[in-house]
């Protein structure tokens, strides 16, 4: 669905910043091409590799812990639970995604200002993907929808404490796609305009489906995505 009335980001605030990107990342992150230089959003990294010296200057928080993706998030929102009141957004992207600072400044003023409660910038046409639907699809700004993908979905404060409880002992944060909606639906009375594909703004997912995580999961946790 085309709306006329979507805001693109076009004021962003100097000070007091109400937008936090935690990347659980490894080794080969791709998270430095977005949260270095200026930008208007804080950044936590929460590190799974091994190298014990690696440092993360371009973070506002930093964690460390092996595990999956969300029940290492759980863990980064229980170090630092100021975190939570703190920010009103946050944005939860894989370490593959490759991005620029301004767009996600520009995504979470969208998600502030059009009162979203899960969004995503769509993946351009050279990413690896999953589902048809996360594309971008040219004929629109924005696409009210009942799906957004956890590889790259922006949150508000309300949707991410409910989403601790579940994501506690999750390595792949798998179903929480389904879940998203029904949880923006107890929030707003309504789930439609507060779900939201953003064909405005792009990243790119660089690398295949079903790579790290998967592959963890099965040696670790002896269950598949499926499962």
């Amino acid at each position: 669905m085309h709306s006329g009335g979507l805001v693109l980001g076009s004021r962003i605030k100097d000070k007091s910043p109400r937008g936090l990107a935690v990347v659980r990342c490894g080794d080969s992150s791709l998270h430095r091409n977005w949260a270095t230089g200026r930008r208007h959003f804080d950044v936590g990294v929460s590190y799974y590799g091994s190298d014990s010296a690696v440092e993360f200057p371009e973070a506002d928080y930093v964690h460390r812990c092996k595990g999956g993706k969300w029940d290492g998030l759980f863990l980064f929102f229980k170090q630092f639970p100021e975190a939570i009141d703190r920010y009103d957004y946050f944005w939860l992207p894989d370490d593959d995604i490759d991005a620029v600072a301004a767009d996600v400044d520009s995504l979470f003023v969208l998600g502030i200002e059009n009162n979203y409660h899960v969004y995503q910038p769509s993946l351009d046409e050279r990413s690896y993907y999953s589902h048809l639907i996360t594309l971008r699809h040219p004929s629109f700004d924005v696409r009210y929808t009942n799906f957004v993908e956890v590889m790259v979905p922006f949150v508000s404060r309300e949707t991410l404490v409910r989403s601790l409880p579940i994501i506690e002992k999750t390595a792949s944060g798998f179903g929480l796609d389904f879940l998203w909606p029904q949880m923006v639906r107890e929030i707003k009375g309504e789930a439609y305009r507060g779900v939201a594909i953003i064909d405005a703004i792009t990243v790119r997912h660089t690398r295949p489906v079903g790579g790290n995580l998967h592959q963890f999961m099965r040696d670790t946790r002896r269950q598949s995505a499926m499962d």
